[in-house]
C-alpha cells in the first residue's frame, strides 16, 4: 500500500538506470554461462561465487546431446536451476516494468533473459517460460515461435535419454544406507 501511495514504482520507472542495471547483470551472468556451456568448464571467477565445475564431473549438471556432453549454464550461481529461476524473475520483473512504462528497453531485456534461460536446460523453468510466453502472447495477440533446443530437452524425458529420475532414486537408496550407518552421530 505504501509503495502505491508514495509513487515508488513510478520513480523506479523514471530512473533511466533501472533497465541498464538489469541488462548488465543479465549479460554478465549470460557471458559466464555461455562460456561454461561452450567450453564445458568454469570460467574461473570463483571470487564472484562461480562453482568449480566441468562437464562430466561428478556433481556437475550437464546434458548429453547426441553423445556429446554439455555443461549446463551456471553463471555465478551454485546450480543451473537457480540461475534459471533468477532469469525467470528478471523476465517477470521486466514484463511488469514494461506494462507500467511501455519502454521498449524492458522488452529487449526480457528477450535476452529468455534466450539465456535456454542454456540452463532447466525443464521447469523452460516450461514456465513457455507458459509466461503463451499468456503474454495471448494477451498481446502476437505470433509465437520456440527453439528446437527446448523441444529436445523435453523429448528426452520420454525416449529414455534422460536418467535424472533413476539417478534420484539411486541417491535416495544411498542416503538411506548412510542414515542407517550414522543414525546417532550423523556424517557432518
Amino acid at each position: 500500500r505504501y509503495i502505491k501511495e508514495s509513487g515508488y514504482i513510478q520513480k523506479v520507472l523514471q530512473n533511466r538506470y533501472t533497465n541498464t542495471l538489469l541488462l548488465s547483470t543479465i549479460l554478465i551472468q549470460g557471458v559466464v554461462g555461455i562460456y561454461q556451456f561452450l567450453r564445458g568448464t568454469s570460467l574461473g571467477v570463483y571470487l564472484l561465487g562461480e562453482s568449480e565445475i566441468s562437464s562430466g564431473m561428478v556433481g556437475s549438471s550437464f546434458i548429453d546431446i547426441q553423445g556429446e556432453l554439455f555443461l549446463r549454464s551456471y553463471g555465478t550461481f551454485p546450480h543451473p536451476n537457480v540461475l534459471a529461476g533468477w532469469y525467470l524473475f528478471t523476465i517477470l520483473l521486466t514484463l511488469f516494468l514494461y506494462s507500467k512504462s511501455k519502454k521498449k528497453d524492458f522488452l529487449l531485456t526480457t528477450v535476452i533473459s529468455s534466450i539465456l534461460l535456454i542454456f540452463t536446460f532447466s525443464r521447469v523453468s523452460l516450461l514456465l517460460l513457455l507458459l509466461i510466453s503463451l499468456i503474454y502472447i495471448f494477451k498481446e495477440r502476437k505470433l509465437f515461435s520456440f527453439s528446437s533446443l527446448l523441444y529436445y530437452r523435453f523429448l528426452n524425458i520420454f525416449n529414455g535419454g534422460d536418467n535424472s529420475l533413476s539417478d534420484r532414486v539411486e541417491l535416495i537408496k544411498v542416503n538411506i544406507g548412510i542414515l542407517k550407518e550414522n543414525i546417532l552421530l550423523g556424517t557432518g
